[in-house]
């Protein structure tokens, strides 16, 4: 986090979660809360999910901030999914309220955002009159099966969400470090055993229905 600009509203989340140490106070972006570890490791799990499954790297690669701020949109809705009745089972924290429950069609906005992403890309690169990447045509194919996988990797994403909330409350906790790391390993083994396979859109398009049907199957928001 050094360097960076953090948006107020990260800002004021922060503002009271910063840990005392004998060396001093952690940043509260360092040492946050239960509910801000949780929120931050799934926040940075979706930024890895969405980079890694798209073999993208869109952020301001031309120096612009249209597409990094959809990016940020996209992996701000991942955190919704610490909501995932599963999850605040696994981590014992009530479901019976309405604030608990995970927003219906939750996946399609997801998917809506990242096909705006798409557009958004095709647009810089055509600003910049750059050649369009031979990944391009299969982004959004892509990209359908990135959301309709998250479901189906509930169990590891369980996993990164349990240790966020066991860490011990005097430990310093970087979020954004383990969430991104954790999270690209998944994506990353997920793209090669999905996509890499795949040298057509019909392959990766075979893969979305394939995990279409998981979603279908065991994946109830």
């Amino acid at each position: 986090t050094v360097g960076e600009q953090w948006h107020e509203t990260t800002q004021f989340a922060g503002v009271a979660d910063g840990l005392r140490t004998a060396d001093g106070w952690y940043p509260a972006a360092l040492a946050v809360t239960a509910t801000r570890r949780r929120d931050a490791v799934l926040h940075e799990f979706g930024h890895a999910l969405h980079v890694t499954a798209s073999r993208s790297r869109f952020h301001g690669s031309h120096g612009t901030r249209g597409t990094l701020d959809v990016t940020e949109t996209v992996s701000s809705l991942f955190e919704l999914f610490s909501l995932h009745p599963l999850l605040m089972s696994r981590a014992g924290i009530p479901t019976a309220s309405t604030e608990a429950r995970i927003p219906d069609r939750l996946d399609t906005l997801v998917l809506a955002l990242l096909e705006i992403q798409v557009s958004l890309a095709v647009l810089d690169l055509d600003v910049h009159e750059d050649a369009v990447p031979t990944w391009l045509p299969l982004l959004e194919e892509a990209a359908a099966a990135v959301v309709a996988s998250v479901p189906a990797l509930q169990l590891q994403a369980d996993e990164v969400v349990e240790l966020a909330l066991h860490v011990g409350s005097d430990v310093p906790f970087d979020g954004t470090f383990i969430g991104y790391a954790v999270g690209e390993a998944v994506a990353d083994s997920m793209y090669r055993r999905l996509f890499a396979r795949t040298s057509s859109l019909a392959g990766v398009r075979a893969a979305g229905k394939e995990l279409l049907s998981l979603l279908r199957r065991g994946g109830e928001m």
